[in-house]
């Protein structure tokens, strides 16, 4: 294999370690960042489901920033809410996210590529993306180099 082969090809993920606290930036000039959703899902009902999308960072001294906090188990790839902190990220086979209560399943299982900045499901291998001009966040495929899957790590 030649110099210029080497430089080219594909990169090797860079998996993240365990991390307490962090919020997950959409990587645009917006400042955009998912947040757990406040209302049950299927409210008046109580069911533990929340929606999540994207919304602007929340100022530290407001209570509902708690909602755009999250941690990483390394261990168990799950990533969790600091606001209900026994859930964890969800990938719906409609593609669309949650946050539901932690259980271990393929569905909830998540690593973080330091080197793309895409958070993806090690199972489906989809990203997290955002949709062009949209405050929803889905899974789509990876592409490597797509702007709508790039997510960065702001520490709290």
């Amino acid at each position: 294999m030649n110099k210029i082969a080497k430089k080219t090809g594909p990169k090797k993920i860079k998996r993240m370690g365990s991390s307490r606290c962090f919020m997950i930036m959409f990587d645009s000039p917006a400042r955009m960042v998912l947040q757990v959703d406040p209302l049950d899902k299927y409210r008046p009902r109580k069911t533990g489901v929340y929606n999540v999308f994207l919304a602007e960072v929340k100022n530290k001294k407001d209570p509902a920033r708690a909602l755009q906090l999250w941690y990483y188990n390394g261990k168990k790839k799950a990533l969790l809410s600091r606001k209900y902190p026994s859930k964890g990220l969800f990938e719906g086979f409609n593609k669309n996210l949650i946050v539901f209560k932690y259980r271990g399943l393929k569905n909830q299982v998540w690593s973080h590529d330091l080197n793309s900045h895409q958070w993806f499901n090690e199972f489906s291998k989809n990203s997290l993306t955002n949709p062009e001009g949209s405050k929803n966040v889905v899974t789509t495929k990876m592409k490597s180099g797509s702007r709508n899957q790039k997510f960065k790590l702001t520490p709290c």
